[in-house]
């Protein structure tokens, strides 16, 4: 019995051994592979060209290496070297090119694992991207600056007297308005009533009007203004330069969201007026300098919806409103691709 366990034990052993043989070959021929990996990586090394950089403990000795390098002293011609002398070279054997090295502040040193191809490709890629952030910026300016000088024109009409009363003149005073609103009025009423001009005669209104756009051509540059046909403004069958009003007259004269939802509904004398888009700029550029919450309350721009509408339910400044949104869009987009731009270089 003893024998027969003695027996099982030893094969039991041999199995275990010849398992273990296994493992131990299988390591080998890893070992060997990695062997011969680090070999063929070390025989690739030296075939690529190797740099360092220097640093010397004074400048006197920087410029004394520099020196010996570059000239006659370092080199040597004749049948047993041609050309850089054996004391001169890296382990007596590889020539050694001697150059100044940019400040270490100033150097990269992740770029320098990368081969000359692959920085190559990186700048290739970066000046193609400046080209065109320069091409798109330009875009912008140029588009930005067509639309600011579009705005300068209707700006620069808006102060001219001439447009002015012409666009007052035009808009329908004597017709029927929607006024249930105002106080102490039932529909429907006139514009005239609602915008304190009853006193005014027929003719009066066609001889430079100066309501509801009236601009201070005192102050430079000139002041536009939205006021009502208040009667301090009129004196001796004329109206009152804007700049010659006193502050009380000012004030009173002032509208108001009921007097603006009033001329919103009257619309133009003439339903063909050529310059109804220009002078409805003109209006709500005053009405947003001289009483901004009516103004957005006239306006539909991305989440702002304006309450004062004209009968065809438009916010009369939509337009003017998105111009100006326009102009700051093109400008905010050319800063931001200079910035961008200048960040990439």
């Amino acid at each position: 019995m003893g024998a027969l366990q003695t027996k099982r034990s030893y094969a039991a052993l041999q199995k275990s051994g010849r398992s273990t043989l296994k493992q131990l070959q299988k390591l080998d021929s890893k070992i060997a592979k990695l062997q011969q990996n680090i070999e063929t990586h070390r025989n690739q090394g030296k075939r690529r060209a190797v740099c360092a950089f220097v640093i010397f403990n004074s400048q006197k000795a920087r410029n004394k290496c520099f020196g010996m390098y570059h000239s006659w002293a370092s080199m040597e011609y004749s049948l047993s070297c041609w050309g850089q002398k054996q004391e001169f070279r890296f382990k007596r054997k590889f020539r050694l090119t001697v150059q100044p090295a940019a400040e270490p502040s100033d150097i990269k040193w992740e770029n320098l694992e990368y081969s000359w191809f692959s920085r190559f490709q990186r700048r290739l890629l970066s000046y193609f991207l400046s080209f065109v952030l320069v091409i798109i910026s330009i875009a912008f300016i140029v588009a930005g600056k067509s639309f600011e000088n579009k705005l300068k024109l209707s700006r620069n009409d808006c102060a001219s007297p001439s447009y002015v009363e012409s666009c007052n003149s035009a808009v329908n005073w004597a017709g029927p308005v929607i006024c249930s609103f105002t106080p102490g009025k039932t529909p429907p009423c006139s514009l005239l009533g609602a915008w304190n001009m009853t006193f005014l005669s027929t003719e009066a209104l066609s001889i430079k009007l100066r309501v509801p756009l009236d601009i201070n051509v005192a102050v430079t540059p000139t002041k536009s203004l939205i006021l009502n046909g208040n009667q301090c403004r009129y004196k001796n069958q004329a109206w009152l330069p804007s700049g010659s009003l006193s502050t009380d007259c000012i004030r009173a004269s002032s509208i108001t969201y009921a007097q603006w939802q009033v001329f919103n509904t009257a619309g133009w004398a003439d339903s063909s007026f050529a310059n109804a888009s220009g002078c409805s700029k003109c209006f709500c550029s005053a009405l947003m300098m001289s009483n901004t919450l009516i103004w957005i309350e006239s306006v539909d721009v991305f989440t702002v919806r304006g309450t004062i509408r004209r009968p065809d339910g438009q916010a009369l400044c939509t337009e003017q409103a998105w111009a100006l949104a326009s102009l700051t869009a093109l400008q905010a987009a050319a800063v931001i691709i200079v910035v961008l731009f200048n960040l990439l270089m």
